[in-house]
């Protein structure tokens, strides 16, 4: 039986209902007096293959250009520019045109003008183009798509708040600091993450392709920040996995962070269903309960999990099983002998970094 809807329910579905409505009425005033509608883009979060697919997802939003940041920018300049990374204008319903290898298809965006599509991806498309042909003055963007072995030697999975650069997640004046008044220049990087993700990437021998997937509570409005820290930091690039924050059907501000997570998480082990998997988190937003459940479900699957400690949460109290491959640490040099040693990758270690060099 059925529970039937709540207060709650029906009060965030007449607020997005609300909102629709003035996206509407406010399209028809402007065409009824002439004006142009907004410019509006497809933005993309992921062009990700797995096996002869690719997953693509991305929104439709006003066009918008956002200024070069730099190590100098003052903290009101970065505020600044922050808040309009935050203030977005989205298409709902709007037609999104994909196209790889000349192959063409269409999908709309939903309501908060998110689009998803998983398409067939010939290996020899390097590139996917998206356009609105709705739009105005509609622009055809292309993407590139970012390939990965068809049978990775491992799937690696990461939070990035406090696991890859520094948050202040649990700390609620640090992260709004942090959040705020940073760029993408100037966020601390946690020392030997980005040589250890590299190696992962590349594998014992410098030449894989293994999949990095990165799965954070922070909002898509970030997206095109938290690509801009990872290629100036030298991380390797990966699909983001982000949330929406704001009124939705099931949710005041966003969804839950275990629930999203373990989401994302199932869905790329799904997508490489034969190779072993990496987990790293800290121990700041429920890490170690979602990995080591699903560690639990799926025995034998998980090769390491490496949660850093930023000494905000109790450790988990029921003791871990010795099946299941677990570290709790404080520096990335700990955690990547950890992970090493379980791919039994020792060896080839100083043979891949020397081909990065």
């Amino acid at each position: 039986m059925k529970t039937p809807p709540t207060l709650g329910y029906w009060t965030r579905r007449a607020i997005i209902g609300l909102e629709h409505g003035f996206y509407r009425s406010s399209a028809h005033v402007s065409r009824a007096l002439g004006r142009q509608r907004k410019v509006m883009t497809p933005e993309i979060y992921r062009a990700f293959s797995f096996r002869d697919k690719v997953d693509v997802k991305g929104r439709v939003l006003a066009a918008r250009t956002l200024p070069e940041p730099t190590e100098y920018d003052s903290w009101w300049t970065n505020g600044r520019r922050m808040i309009r990374r935050w203030l977005t204008s989205e298409e709902p319903g709007a037609r999104v045109v994909v196209s790889i290898a000349g192959t063409v298809t269409e999908t709309v965006s939903d309501d908060e003008g998110y689009f998803e599509l998983e398409l067939d991806a010939p290996s020899s498309a390097d590139t996917i183009e998206v356009w609105l042909p709705t739009s105005e003055n509609p622009e055809i963007i292309t993407a590139p798509i970012l390939r990965n072995d068809y049978e990775p030697s491992v799937v690696v999975i990461s939070d990035v708040d406090d696991t890859v650069f520094l948050s202040n997640t649990a700390k609620l004046i640090g992260m709004i600091k942090t959040a705020l008044l940073g760029n993408a220049l100037t966020r601390q990087i946690f020392d030997g993450v980005p040589a250890l993700y590299q190696i992962l990437r590349t594998g014992p021998d410098g030449n894989g392709k293994n999949p990095i997937s990165y799965v954070t509570s922070s909002p898509w409005n970030l997206h095109s920040l938290m690509e801009r820290i990872f290629n100036h930091r030298g991380i390797p690039a990966g699909a983001y996995f982000m949330t929406d924050w704001g009124v939705s059907h099931d949710n005041w501000l966003k969804e839950s962070n275990p629930v999203h997570k373990r989401r994302a998480i199932l869905k790329i082990m799904r997508w490489f269903p034969d190779a072993p998997v990496v987990l790293l988190g800290d121990s700041s937003q429920h890490d170690p309960e979602i990995y080591l459940r699903i560690a639990q479900e799926h025995p034998g699957r998980i090769a390491a999990i490496a949660i850093r400690d930023v000494a905000v949460m109790p450790s988990p109290t029921e003791p871990i099983p010795d099946s299941i491959p677990y570290l709790l640490h404080k520096d990335t040099a700990t955690a990547r002998s950890f992970i090493l040693g379980k791919l039994g990758w020792e060896r080839g270690e100083v043979k891949a970094e020397k081909l990065k060099s």
